[in-house]
């Protein structure tokens, strides 16, 4: 696989506010055990999720482009992919380092066990909180929000709970409408206590510009 030079300038406007089919899901592993799934979505654009020290609920956005045997992923970050698809899927990784240009090859699958639905970055905004908050959702069931915070989810009727490490909880799930979410904060009774729902955005089903 070709090194990714980070000196290119590569930009991606993707038009259109209709509703985004569902995105093609990959999944590896890095090095260090970590998670790393590639999100990639109809229109062309790509977001990368990864958990362990390079976790972060924002993720990394790029673009792609396949053949039947291939994906190509370029990254805003200067780092590449490209996802060999057969009998054994793999993905060659390149993070784009002068010191470590040479792709490194792990085995891969794509998720198709309906947790595609909600895997990737989504923007979380509370009532009467005019702030957003980013949270990556990976296939390893780890989730990622900013600044900071981190927790797991499981899934449950319609969708799925997130549980943080300082106690607050929030639940994903789904009508005909798309994504509805309600929030707990720490110390809050799910059963006693119901919030008002908010509609949450997945990152790259309405396109982005992306300029690596």
């Amino acid at each position: 696989m070709r090194s990714f030079a980070t000196g290119l300038v590569f930009v991606l406007l993707c038009a259109g506010r209709a509703a985004a089919a569902e995105p093609e899901i990959w999944a590896t592993d890095g090095e260090d055990g970590s998670t790393r799934n590639f999100v990639l979505w109809p229109n062309g654009g790509a977001v990368m999720v990864s958990s362990g020290r390079d976790a972060t609920g924002r993720g990394v956005r790029g673009f792609w482009h396949g053949t039947d045997r291939s994906r190509f992923v370029v990254l805003e970050s200067g780092a590449g992919a490209e996802i060999r698809i057969g009998p054994t899927p793999v993905v060659d990784f390149d993070n784009g380092s002068s010191e470590r240009s040479r792709a490194q090859a792990r085995p891969a699958f794509a998720v198709r066990d309906g947790s595609a639905r909600w895997l990737g970055v989504w923007v979380w905004r509370k009532p009467n909180d005019p702030g957003t908050r980013y949270v990556a959702l990976l296939s390893d069931g780890s989730a990622y929000a900013e600044p900071g915070s981190h927790g797991r989810w499981v899934r449950v009727s319609r969708g799925i709970r997130v549980e943080w490490h300082d106690g607050a909880i929030d639940l994903l799930q789904f009508d005909a409408a798309g994504a509805l979410l309600r929030s707990w904060p720490r110390g809050f009774s799910t059963r006693s206590h119901r919030p008002e729902p908010t509609r949450p955005q997945r990152v790259g089903a309405d396109g982005f510009e992306v300029t690596p």
